[in-house]
């Protein structure tokens, strides 16, 4: 049985206090470059790089050794579906997978040589992985096969989320955007208005996503990939390569000049109608991770790993300007939200996991709301509610 206990979050500031969010340098071990960094935790994180290098922490970056991943392919993505069982996919059709926190690596069978860019996995079972000349390859039963899938393109695909097991989003070259509502079975072409090349894309729900790329072009797409409309990020000649969002208010890209070869993150606190810039003083950067809503990494060219202790999500629960209940506590999962405004005619419900994904969202005329989170695992949530007279946000702990 779970029980919530529902309080209010001391933890989230207003965002007026933090303008920028300081980037503190840390010791890789390596000047490979280091493509993909992934964080199960705020302690445990991995990343991969040219050459096969594979790095660990246990520590939060205070430390990090190699592993051995056992093969000397440039490896481009890392994801983990729990502390222990991970994945990294590469040039030359490489897949690898631990089950030991990286103590080894298992090579699985692709069944191509073609080179993998990204891979990403909504579940323990079901992942993807996509690369050059449009593939896409799906796997159900924690890559022990690999099935094609027909995306419609040729052009290489760098990136790729799903924000459950139906709803996905793919970018790539030549200003590629497709997408799927059926788990992948067909693929759709999205409009993005650019021939620049994608890098990344994510999505806060199934309709909700950002894509970024070269020429300082950031995207966002309102209705699952089909259409997208530019967001000012007010940098000048940045490469974009990754994108994050803890919440619908704060994200994060980071990128950087390949002349120069110097660095870019900026941050936005409205949904990405204003961006400001984060000081890093580093070499150009690849990939983000957020483990929680406190803390943030960043891995790039040179063995550059970057590490942030100073976020704020952009959320002010000192100013919450409605009332509302949250009941019963202790509960079994199921939770029931009450606003305490009975001229309200609309309220907007998203609960965000500690990684800042949307786990549940719903729009509703009704002040009371019912939501089962039941089928959550134990941790910390955090409910933002609208109305049509303000916003406030509730931390939720699932416990056992």
């Amino acid at each position: 049985m779970k029980k919530i206990t529902i309080i209010l979050s001391s933890l989230l500031l207003s965002f007026s206090v933090y303008a920028q969010t300081a980037w503190v340098s840390q010791i890789s071990g390596t000047t490979n470059t280091l493509n993909s960094v992934y964080f199960p935790n705020t302690n445990l994180g991995y990343i991969v790089g040219i050459g096969g290098v594979a790095l660990k922490t246990a520590n939060g970056g205070l430390t990090w050794y190699p592993t051995t991943s056992g093969t000397a392919e440039d490896l481009h993505s890392v994801q983990f579906t729990s502390v222990d069982t991970g994945y990294a996919a590469g040039n030359n059709g490489t897949i690898l997978k631990t089950t030991n926190g990286c103590i080894s690596w298992t090579p699985l069978n692709s069944g191509t040589t073609t080179n993998f860019r990204f891979l990403y996995f909504v579940n323990a079972n079901t992942g993807f992985v996509c690369g050059s000349n449009g593939i896409i390859l799906k796997t159900t039963n924690a890559g022990l096969t690999w099935t094609s899938q027909l995306s419609g393109t040729t052009q290489a695909l760098y990136g790729l989320y799903f924000a459950d097991l139906n709803n996905g989003c793919a970018v790539g070259y030549n200003g590629t955007i497709i997408y799927t509502s059926n788990g992948g079975t067909t693929w759709t072409a999205g409009v993005s208005g650019t021939s620049t090349v994608f890098y990344y894309v994510t999505f806060l729900s199934a309709t909700t996503g950002f894509a970024v790329g070269d020429n300082d072009v950031a995207l966002k797409t309102t209705n699952g990939g089909s259409t997208w409309t530019p967001m000012n990020t007010a940098t000048t000649g940045q490469n974009l390569t990754c994108v994050k969002f803890l919440n619908a208010s704060t994200g994060f890209i980071a990128g950087g000049n390949i002349a120069a070869d110097t660095s870019t993150i900026i941050k936005t606190v409205d949904g990405g109608l204003t961006w400001t810039n984060q000081p890093t003083n580093t070499t150009r950067l690849a990939r983000l991770s957020f483990p929680g809503f406190s803390v943030g990494y960043a891995c790039g060219v040179n063995g550059t790993i970057i590490k942030t202790t100073g976020i704020n999500i952009g959320i002010n629960e000192n100013e919450n300007t409605i009332s509302c209940d949250v009941y019963p506590n202790p509960s079994t999962g199921i939770v029931e939200i009450s606003v305490n405004d009975k001229s309200n005619k609309k309220t907007s419900i998203n609960v965000f996991n500690n990684s800042g994904q949307i786990i549940y969202s719903e729009n509703t005329a009704n002040n009371i709301i019912t939501i089962d989170l039941s089928k959550q695992s134990k941790g910390i949530y955090f409910a933002e509610i609208k109305t049509e007279k303000g916003i406030t946000t509730k931390k939720i702990v699932l416990a056992e």
